[in-house]
């Protein structure tokens, strides 16, 4: 350890290198626990002290209000307290925000009439709400949409071998009254994903159907229909109330002239290709309606639908809207399983700018894209001779432009940015962690320095986290070095036999927390317990009987996206296991997400891998896994062994 000139507290030796570093562009990457903040803080008072830069020319960005506040303290506190006894405080104009408040203010600087500003969410709730209300086609659509989102799409088509396909309908699917399908929101079983959609939609618009064979299919078709093990050949069908049929096919191109009864209406085709691009919707009600069929009330059906197949809306769905309405939507840069969602994003994007326009407002989103213009065009000159970033991993794209244009517009503004793209987990919220990896493609050549000595947690930890997440060759190296005092058992592996199980399972492992320090700490002492989730429905619901139970434990739940950047002496991570709300998650598995940024980690599960991670790196003493016994996460093989102590 070392001191660093003119500050008044210890900075091991590669913090107070990236302290006194005078590069112009320095990216520091940061273990977890590995003092960040007290190194931007050095680095601030480095910088007025001793390098003798005006503290109003400082800029320090933070990833959120609350952390840049802390750091705001903090830097004040030092300042006051390395100040030269006897003589007048510095000016503490040191500049912390986040990067939406400094867009603010460049924007209003810019503006001289009134600036409104709103946020995404609320904006996206009253367009889709007014959408609902007055557009019957976005009524289809957004069934669709809530339908499909995060549930695994595949048809026949997509599989190579039969036995893939019985192996996803085994998975996805449902075994009922011995057959096997997807279940229609009202209890119809069908071969295919895309029929279940026309059931849905069907039913959105109270039409009344039968799914059974269709009567003139004849050997004649089966000649051109080349139809995948079975399904989607034409045999089958949707027959409505009035005689009509609905087909769903793989082709239909060369379907003509088939036979019907005279006088009847041909029968409606949809294939594969308008299921993929959306357009299946529009010619179903373009049949149907020809037919004077009433297909005007399906807004008042849809919330009842809806509640029917309990999906409420979670928050990674307006994330992902959030970015559809900011983002270029072509056809060429999307798998087909976005683009059936593609006509309901256009219309949507549309109508969420034109109402941006109406009431003159702007979104934070826009106004970090405006900030960087209005900079570019020097409408805004900014005094910053340097720039700090905290949390830099967590960057979005138009946060990178922002920064791009500070740096721009003053290029002798240095730059110095620390995180950890380790712990990226806000891909869903637009974050880019390969800003880590390619931080000289974006500001120039750099200085890469790193952080690897930890002080929160053991070397068992440690080595254990390391291993785990750097098997992914795509993350950065780091050696971590591990200065927290050793803990026996400081990472176990327990297993229960069912959901059930897992309340109890957690309530034996606090009772061995409060034995296991019982003896061994002063009683005034607080012990820190984080019980952590994926979801923040895992909370248990014996939570406050547990607080009562053992009052020398300080025990909180947490999703393990809110508890990054907090630590407690134990640990427990619940639910690791296979599965929608299991650990890796199914739910963020979000193929559109990926396309939408035209990325995506070929390493599988990379983002959930940094949530475990995470979770791992909360702990001072010691992490218990509660993984279920029948559908393990795969996460759980990858921890090193020599690290682990299992209880099964």
């Amino acid at each position: 350890m070392t001191r660093a000139p003119s500050l008044a507290f210890t900075l091991t030796a590669e913090q107070r290198q990236a302290v006194t570093s005078t590069a112009l562009r320095q990216l520091v990457v940061a273990a977890a626990g590995s003092g960040k903040t007290a190194t931007m803080v050095a680095k601030v008072l480095y910088a007025v002290q001793t390098r003798h830069i005006p503290p109003e020319q400082i800029l320090v960005l933070a990833f959120n209000t609350r952390a840049a506040n802390e750091l705001g303290v903090r830097i004040a506190k030092a300042l006051q307290a390395t100040n030269p006894k006897g003589t007048t405080a510095p000016d503490q104009g040191v500049v912390t925000s986040t990067l939406h408040a400094l867009g603010l203010s460049v924007v209003r600087q810019a503006s001289s009439a009134p600036l409104q500003v709103v946020t995404e969410k609320d904006l996206l709730v009253t367009v889709v709400q007014d959408l609902v209300e007055k557009n019957d086609e976005f009524v289809d659509q957004w069934l669709v949409f809530r339908r499909f989102y995060a549930v695994p799409l595949a048809l026949p088509e997509d599989m190579t071998r039969r036995a893939r396909w019985r192996r996803f309908l085994k998975q996805q699917g449902r075994q009922y009254a011995g057959g096997a399908g997807f279940m229609s929101i009202a209890g119809v079983l069908l071969p295919t994903q895309f029929e279940q959609a026309v059931a849905d939609w069907l039913l959105l618009h109270g039409i009344h159907f039968r799914f059974v064979p269709w009567q003139y299919h004849s050997h004649a078709l089966s000649r051109w229909w080349v139809a995948r093990f079975g399904v989607l050949s034409g045999k089958q069908g949707f027959l409505l109330a009035r005689g009509q049929w609905i087909l769903c096919v793989r082709g239909a191109s060369t379907f003509v002239g088939a036979r019907r009864t005279p006088g009847a209406s041909p029968p409606i085709i949809l294939s594969l290709t308008a299921f993929y691009d959306g357009s299946w919707l529009t010619c179903l009600r373009t049949s149907l309606a020809r037919q004077s069929y009433d297909l005007s009330r399906a807004a008042q059906r849809l919330p009842e639908l809806l509640s029917r197949f309990g999906q409420p809306m979670v928050a990674a769905q307006w994330q992902l809207l959030q970015q559809v309405v900011h983002a270029p939507v072509k056809s060429t840069a999307y798998p087909a399983f976005f683009d059936m969602h593609k006509p309901m994003f256009l219309r949507l994007s549309a109508a969420y700018h034109a109402t941006l326009q109406a009431q003159g407002r702007i979104d934070f989103e826009a106004m970090l894209t405006r900030a960087a213009s209005c900079l570019q065009q020097r409408q805004v000159v900014h005094r910053y001779a340097m720039v700090l970033v905290d949390e830099f991993q967590d960057t979005s794209r138009a946060g990178l432009t922002l920064l791009q244009a500070l740096l721009q517009q003053r290029p002798q503004t240095e730059f110095f940015a620390v995180g950890d793209d380790w712990q990226s987990i806000y891909g869903f919220a637009g974050a880019l962690p390969e800003v880590m990896q390619r931080f000289s493609d974006y500001f120039g050549a750099a200085s890469i320095g790193r952080l690897t000595a930890t002080f929160r947690f053991n070397q068992t930890i440690a080595d254990a986290a390391s291993h785990f997440i750097q098997q992914n060759p795509e993350q950065l190296p780091k050696q971590v070095r591990a200065f927290g005092s050793p803990y026996p058992q400081a990472l176990q592996v327990v297993y229960y036999a069912h959901a059930n199980a897992m309340a109890s399972l957690c309530h034996a492992c606090l009772q061995q927390i409060a034995d296991a320090t019982q003896a061994s700490t002063p009683s005034d002492q607080v012990i820190t317990v984080l019980i952590l989730g994926r979801y923040q429905h895992m909370q248990p619901g014996q939570l406050r009987d547990w607080q009562q139970a053992f009052p020398r434990l300080q025990i909180g739940f947490l999703t393990i996206h809110a508890a990054k950047g907090l630590e407690a002496d134990y640990v427990i991570v619940l639910g690791l296991g296979r599965g929608r709300y299991g650990l890796p998650s199914g739910v963020a598995a979000d193929p559109w997400l990926q396309a939408l940024h035209q990325r995506g980690s070929p390493y599988p599960y990379a983002e959930e891998r940094r949530v475990f991670y995470v979770a791992l790196t909360r702990a001072k003493r010691q992490v218990v896994c509660l993984v279920d016994k029948t559908r393990p996460s795969p996460f759980i093989a990858d921890l090193p062994a020599s690290c682990v102590t299992y209880k099964r």
